[in-house]
């Protein structure tokens, strides 16, 4: 026997004997095949196989999702809010006078003021031709009526008279149209100059003049044509408005202007300081009737004061816009 075979054999009868001692001194055991274990550790340690390049990309992990940013929002604008203002409570309609500043204000544009007066009950007045000539809009007001749109109706420019009407306007007041009584001389007239209120007019007092002048004047005399009087007061704003005989309580004439003598020279050597003149009753009831104008008369008798009350109704302010 070889001498290396010897130890061997010793070494594997050890193992075996060793095997079955364990086997008789505990039976309950299972019996364990020492076998493969052996063989596991007589054989070479175990090496991987070379992996393709091919598979190695195969299995490479899946790439990982790399979080975005979320995008910047832009903060929301913040803005004041407006502080609702409460509705003005509702107020009554002011009672006359109504102020030019407030129901009578015009539009913008070139606009004047000047005079009328009512001449029948349902709406029909007389002012001075000057005044609402080339008027794109006219209304009238006064402290006994509401601020209304009139129409121009007729016109006479040569003698300075005009036709106003206020469709379904019941006059506060109307003056009727008549030749001056033989004691007229004391004359009262309204208008709305510079310093008036907007819509009540002033007062004044006038003298008749027309019998002043000579006979060799060139003018008309005759005061049913052509009124003469004789006012310091009465200036600018009073053009339309009313000169009423007070005996009779009617208007004898209406305000045209006053006298500029270097335009009237055969009035030299004539008293022409506060000198007036304006279109008599006969073109005044001369345009009234040509358009059918008529209406009743007043008393042929009046009082002062009676006449003076009348009158205020029957005078309003024209406005006119161009």
């Amino acid at each position: 026997m070889n001498a290396w075979m010897a130890p061997a054999i010793g070494t594997a009868l050890g193992l075996s004997l060793a095997a079955a001692a364990a086997a008789l001194v505990l039976p309950e055991k299972p019996v364990i095949d020492i076998v493969p274990l052996v063989q596991r550790w007589l054989q070479p340690a175990h090496r991987p196989a070379a992996v393709p390049e091919a598979a190695k990309l195969a299995v490479l992990p899946a790439p990982v999702a790399v979080p975005q940013p979320a995008p910047a929002v832009a903060a929301p604008r913040l803005e004041a809010m407006p502080v609702p203002r409460p509705a003005p409570p509702p107020t009554a309609e002011p009672d006359p006078p109504f102020g030019i500043d407030g129901l009578l204000r015009p539009p913008p544009g070139t606009w004047y003021t000047g005079t009328g007066f009512f001449v029948t009950s349902r709406g029909t007045l007389l002012t001075a031709e000057h005044v609402v000539r080339g008027c794109a809009q006219v209304r009238v007001m006064s402290p006994f009526m509401r601020p209304e749109n009139a129409r121009i109706i007729a016109t006479d420019a040569k003698n300075d008279v005009a036709v106003l009407e206020i469709p379904n306007l019941s006059s506060p007041g109307w003056l009727a149209i008549a030749p001056p009584s033989r004691d007229a001389s004391r004359l009262l007239v309204l208008g709305f100059p510079h310093n008036a209120l907007p819509d009540t007019p002033n007062e004044t007092w006038a003298r008749m003049t027309n019998a002043s002048f000579g006979p060799n004047t060139r003018v008309q005399t005759d005061p049913t044509k052509l009124l003469w009087f004789r006012s310091t007061v009465v200036t600018h704003g009073y053009s339309g408005g009313p000169v009423v005989d007070v005996v009779s309580g009617r208007a004898v004439g209406m305000v045209f202007g006053g006298i500029d003598t270097k335009k009237m020279p055969f009035l030299e050597g004539q008293d022409t300081v506060g000198l007036k003149l304006g279109p008599g009753a006969v073109p005044m009831l001369a345009l009234l009737s040509h358009w059918a104008v008529r209406e009743g008369v007043v008393p042929v008798v009046m009082g002062v004061e009676s006449a003076l009350e009348l009158t205020r109704k029957a005078t309003v302010r024209v406005v006119c816009t161009r």
